[in-house]
C-alpha cells in the first residue's frame, strides 16, 4: 500500500535559495505572506506581510483543490491564468503569482520502495577517495558554497533548514533532477510506506524533505535497497539502472526509472527528541544525550538522483577505483557525490547543534550554568550517580491559590499563567544561585544546593536564594489583581542527590530526612505567620558566614516537632529588616522561654512587641504560653506544631 497522496505548495523566487515546498493540511485556513510563520516568503518585497490564505479542500472521490482568497489590505495583485484575481481554485499541477514568486499546487507523493530493478552496476564511494577528486567546475560549486552561510543563518526552524540544504544541493549538482534527505524510522508499527511488516526490525524509510527541479515531475519514488545499503555500510553508494529494460511492462517493477542513476549519501545518526524534559520531571538520558551528543549511528541520508547516459562511463572496471581527469566529457557524479557529503557534513552538525541548543534550553530550567560545565567536563552517567553529600534544602510554596483560582475561575489560561510567573519568580533566583531544581509539586518548587557541585556556601546559596525570592515576589505582586503569598523552608544536612528512581521513571533530586524537614518548614511557615523559616544546621552555616547583608538576620522562633516527625529542631526565621537590638531582644526571650523562666519572658516578648507587633515569635511564645500559663516548670518547652 503506497502512502497518501500529499497536497504540496511550491514557492520559488528568482534564485535558488529562494524556494520552498510545503505541505498543506486539509480544510485548514492558512496565511502566506512575507512574515506568516507557515507559509512565509521573506525573499520577496512585492509580497505584503500578509497576503493571501490558502485552504486544501476536497469532496469525497474528488480530486483535492486550493481556495485562495486575497487578504484585505495586500498591496500588489495575484496573477492566476493570466489574470489578476481576489478568490479562485487551483487545481494540481497549476500556479499563482504574486510579485516575483510563483506558487505551483502539487499532489504529489513521497515514498521508498522496494519495488526496485537490480542495478547494472552498483559503486561505493570512501573518504578518502573522494579527498582524490578535483571538482570540474569548481568555480560554480564555491559560488553556491560561498552563500551557503546565509542560507543556513536564515533558516527558521529545522524543518525550513532541510528546505534550504536541498536547494542548495540542488544548485550544486546540475544533474539531479531530485533530491530527498530520508531516515530509517525505528517505531515498529508506524507504518509510513503500506504494511511491511517483515521490515520491522529494519525500521521503515521516511522521507523528511524533498524536491524536484521539474515542477511537474511527479511523485519522488527513492530506492530502499539503496538507501539501506548505504546506511549499513556508512559510506555513499551509487546504482545504475538500464532504463530501458526495467520500463518493460513485463518487468513488475513500480520504481520510476525516467532516472537512470542515484546515490545515497548516509548521516551520523541524530536522535529525535521524542519527550523533552518537562516540568518536575528530568531524566538521565536527557542530560547525557545533551552533554555528550547523540550515539554513534546510522539513520539518516541524502538521496540524490537524476539521468545521463555519460554517467554509465563510471561503470567501466578500468576506472573504478580513481577518480576521472577534468576535461574527459563525462558527467562529473564524483564531483557530485563528494559535494554532497560536504553538505551532508554540514547539515548532520547544524542538526546536532540544534538538537543540543533544544535540549539545552530545556535543561538550563533544572541546572545552572556552573552546573552545566560541570556535566561538560564529566561523563554525565558518573555525574548522576547517587551520592551521598552535604545539601541545603529550601522548598518554597506559593499561598492564596485557592482564593485566586476561585476570583479567576472563568480565566484559568490566565491563572495558569499567573502561577507559572510566579513559580519562574523561584526558578529562575534558585538557577542565578548556583542551584538544582529538583522537583514542582503544583505551586511549590523544591530546589536545593551541595550537588552535583561541592558547595561549601550552600547554606548561604539557598538563604540568599529565599530573601532575594521574597523581595522579587513583593515586587511582581504590585501589578497584579491578585497577589500571591509565599512561604518558604529551608533544611541543611546530609543526603542523597543524583538520578533517583526507576530507569524509566528516575528524576534528578534529593532524597533523605533533610528534604523532608524543608518541607515541613515552609508548611510550618504558614501556622507561625513567618515566610522564611530555617533549621539549626543552616543558621549555624550561616554564623560562620561574612554575607550576612545577603540573607538578613537568622532570629530565633522556637525548638519544635514539627507535624508528622518525632525528632525535636531548633527553628529560626530569616529577617532581613530587622534591626540587631530587635533581634538580640528576641533571642533572649526564646532562651528564657526554654529555660521555664516565662515570666521574664513575657517582659522581654512585651518590649519587641512595641516596635513590631506582628512579631512571629512572640505571637508563637504567648500563645504556647496562654494555653499552658502557671505550668511553666512542668510543660515541655518544645512545642508541638499541628497540621494546620
Amino acid at each position: 500500500m503506497n502512502p497518501p497522496i500529499v497536497a504540496q505548495l511550491i514557492a520559488q523566487g528568482k534564485t535558488f535559495e529562494n524556494r520552498w515546498r510545503r505541505s498543506i493540511p486539509m480544510r485548514v485556513k492558512i496565511v502566506l505572506g512575507r512574515t506568516a510563520s507557515q507559509l512565509g516568503v521573506g525573499w520577496d518585497s512585492l509580497i505584503s506581510r500578509q497576503h493571501v490564505t490558502v485552504k486544501l479542500d476536497a469532496q469525497p472521490h474528488e480530486i483535492a483543490v486550493l481556495e485562495v482568497t486575497v487578504m484585505e489590505g495586500a498591496s500588489n495583485p495575484v496573477f492566476f491564468r493570466g489574470k489578476a484575481s481576489e478568490r479562485f481554485t487551483v487545481k494540481p499541477g497549476e500556479h499563482f503569482v504574486i510579485g516575483e514568486t510563483t506558487f505551483t499546487f502539487s499532489s504529489n507523493r513521497a515514498m521508498a520502495t522496494i519495488d526496485v530493478p537490480n542495478p547494472i552496476s552498483q559503486r561505493t564511494f570512501s573518504h578518502q577517495f573522494l579527498k582524490q577528486v578535483r571538482y570540474r567546475d569548481a568555480d560554480r560549486r564555491i559560488g553556491v558554497l560561498n552563500r551557503l552561510p546565509d542560507v543556513i543563518a536564515s533558516a527558521a526552524n529545522e524543518d525550513d533548514l532541510m528546505t534550504k540544504m536541498v536547494n542548495t544541493l540542488m544548485a550544486g549538482i546540475a544533474t539531479a533532477s531530485a533530491i530527498g534527505i530520508v531516515r530509517i524510522k525505528d517505531h515498529v508499527g508506524d507504518r509510513s510506506v503500506g504494511d511491511r511488516s517483515d521490515l520491522d526490525e529494519k525500521g521503515v524509510i521516511e522521507v523528511k524533505h524533498w524536491d524536484r527541479k521539474s515542477l511537474s515531475g511527479g511523485d519522488f519514488e527513492a530506492s530502499e535497497r539503496l538507501i539501506r545499503e548505504s546506511i549499513d555500510q556508512q559510506q555513499t553508494v551509487l546504482h545504475f539502472w538500464d532504463r530501458v529494460g526495467a520500463a518493460d511492462a513485463d518487468s513488475g517493477y513500480t520504481f520510476d526509472m525516467s532516472n537512470d542513476w542515484a546515490f545515497a549519501c548516509p548521516l551520523e545518526a541524530l536522535q529525535q527528541d521524542r519527550n523533552l524534559p518537562g516540568v518536575g520531571s528530568i531524566t538521565a538520558a536527557d542530560v547525557s544525550n545533551t552533554m555528550v551528543g547523540t550515539p554513534a549511528g546510522s539513520d539518516w541520508a541524502i538521496y540524490v538522483t537524476g539521468k545521463n547516459k555519460k554517467a554509465l562511463s563510471l561503470t567501466s572496471p578500468d576506472l573504478a577505483n580513481k577518480p576521472r581527469e577534468s576535461g574527459s566529457g563525462e558527467v562529473d557524479l564524483e564531483g557530485d557525490i563528494k559535494f554532497c557529503e560536504l553538505i551532508a557534513s554540514t547539515l548532520k552538525n547544524l542538526l546536532q547543534l540544534r538538537n543540543l541548543e533544544r535540549r539545552q534550553s530545556s535543561l538550563r530550567r533544572f541546572f545552572s550554568p556552573a552546573v552545566l560545565k560541570a556535566f561538560a567536563r564529566r561523563d554525565p552517567d558518573e555525574v548522576l550517580q547517587p551520592r551521598q553529600c552535604d545539601v541545603s534544602v529550601l522548598f518554597c510554596d506559593l499561598r492564596g491559590f485557592s482564593k485566586t483560582s476561585e476570583a479567576l475561575a472563568d480565566d484559568l489560561l490566565g491563572l495558569l499563567d499567573h502561577v507559572s510567573q510566579s513559580l519562574g519568580v523561584m526558578t529562575r533566583v534558585i538557577l542565578d544561585h548556583g542551584g538544582v531544581i529538583g522537583d514542582f509539586h503544583g505551586d511549590a518548587a523544591m530546589g536545593f544546593w551541595g550537588w552535583p557541585l561541592d558547595q561549601p556556601d550552600a547554606a548561604v546559596r539557598a538563604a540568599s536564594s529565599a530573601v532575594e525570592i521574597q523581595r522579587q515576589l513583593k515586587l511582581f505582586n504590585q501589578n497584579v489583581d491578585y497577589p500571591f503569598e509565599m512561604g518558604i523552608g529551608i533544611g541543611t544536612g546530609v543526603a542523597v542527590a543524583g538520578r533517583i528512581g526507576t530507569d524509566d521513571q528516575g528524576k534528578v533530586t534529593a532524597f533523605g530526612p533533610v528534604v523532608n524537614l524543608a518541607s515541613r518548614l515552609e508548611s510550618m511557615s504558614k501556622t507561625v505567620g513567618a515566610s522564611i523559616l530555617i533549621d539549626e544546621a543552616t543558621r549555624m552555616a550561616l554564623g560562620a558566614s561574612r554575607e550576612e547583608s545577603s540573607f538578613g538576620r537568622p532570629v530565633a522562633l522556637a525548638t519544635v516537632i514539627p507535624f508528622g516527625m518525632q525528632k525535636s529542631v531548633k527553628v529560626y526565621r530569616l529577617e532581613a529588616a530587622l534591626d540587631a537590638a530587635h533581634v538580640e531582644t528576641i533571642n533572649q526571650a526564646v532562651a528564657k522561654f526554654e529555660s521555664g523562666h516565662w515570666q521574664e519572658c513575657n517582659i522581654l516578648i512585651e518590649r519587641a512587641l512595641r516596635d513590631f507587633p506582628e512579631d512571629a515569635t512572640c505571637r508563637l511564645l504567648t500563645r504556647y504560653m496562654k494555653t499552658h500559663a502557671g505550668n511553666s516548670a512542668k510543660v515541655p518547652h518544645v512545642i508541638e506544631m499541628s497540621q494546620k
